[in-house]
């Protein structure tokens, strides 16, 4: 039961650090979307 608890707590600090870089990726294409206008 315990190790089902840390993975899913190693997921959850994995899918967060995606999640960042997917905003991150998204704000860099915006900035270069707008450096081209």
């Amino acid at each position: 039961m315990k190790k089902i608890c840390e993975s899913i707590i190693i997921y959850m600090k994995n899918s967060r650090i995606v999640e960042k870089k997917l905003i991150k990726i998204k704000l860099i294409k915006r900035e270069v979307q707008e450096d081209l206008i």
